[in-house]
């Protein structure tokens, strides 16, 4: 994901909107494996975690509005925490 985001902020002169769409199905539903269940943890929820934490610190920094989160399973309260709105 680093790496990702580095090559796309280097070749677009920084990254002004993140889209985060990833996403695995694996079948077995409750009965998958834990291999199929860590698979779909680690790109359905972690990928945008990962994400998230490389994104937010330098568009705050910059002086960037706080991001909308709820991609992500953000909440409302959770805007708090990442500092105050700028325009």
């Amino acid at each position: 994901m680093a790496t990702l985001i580095s090559g796309a902020a280097d070749l677009l002169d920084g990254i002004d909107l993140y889209c985060a769409n990833a996403g695995i199905a694996r079948p077995g539903g409750e009965d998958a494996t834990e291999p199929d269940w860590e698979a779909s943890w680690q790109v359905n929820v972690m990928a945008h975690v990962r994400a998230a934490r490389l994104l937010t610190g330098p568009w705050l920094e910059q002086g960037k509005r706080s991001p909308d989160l709820h991609g992500i399973g953000g909440r409302p309260a959770d805007h708090a925490r990442l500092g105050p709105r700028t325009r």
